[in-house]
């Protein structure tokens, strides 16, 4: 719980299952272009980090992996996000954003509950 930032490859082309799970101190995440996926539940429970950057080449984010991070004020899904699974973004708050690269409403290969228990403002479009 007391890791605060981490470095990751360039070369790293996934973000296993539970990776980061209950890292609460950690604050901040740049995912490099060659990462494509975020595992299930990668980020739950990381209540300090405030910051998320995703490459524009991800594809895939797994359920509940950006559950309860309540202290990002904002994420930008990139438009070559073919699949969010259950929960993704669980426990976000009315103060946090979501915006939506590209798309005007989730697509049919984004699991029906991808926001399940997600209050954020979503931008579609943007």
């Amino acid at each position: 719980t007391a890791l605060s930032s981490v470095v990751l490859s360039k070369n790293l082309s996934a973000i296993s299952n539970n990776t980061f799970s209950e890292c609460e101190s950690l604050s901040g995440i740049v995912v490099y272009d060659g990462t494509v996926s975020v595992g299930e539940y990668a980020f739950d429970g990381c209540t300090g980090l405030t910051s998320i950057v995703l490459p524009d080449n991800m594809t895939d984010i797994g359920q509940w992996a950006f559950s309860d991070c309540t202290s990002v004020k904002s994420i930008e899904i990139p438009d070559g996000i073919t699949k969010i699974d259950l929960g993704a973004f669980f426990g976000w708050t009315e103060e946090q954003t979501i915006s939506v690269k590209g798309k005007v409403t989730a697509p049919d290969t984004w699991d029906v509950n991808w926001n399940k228990g997600c209050n954020a403002k979503i931008e579609w479009n943007v």
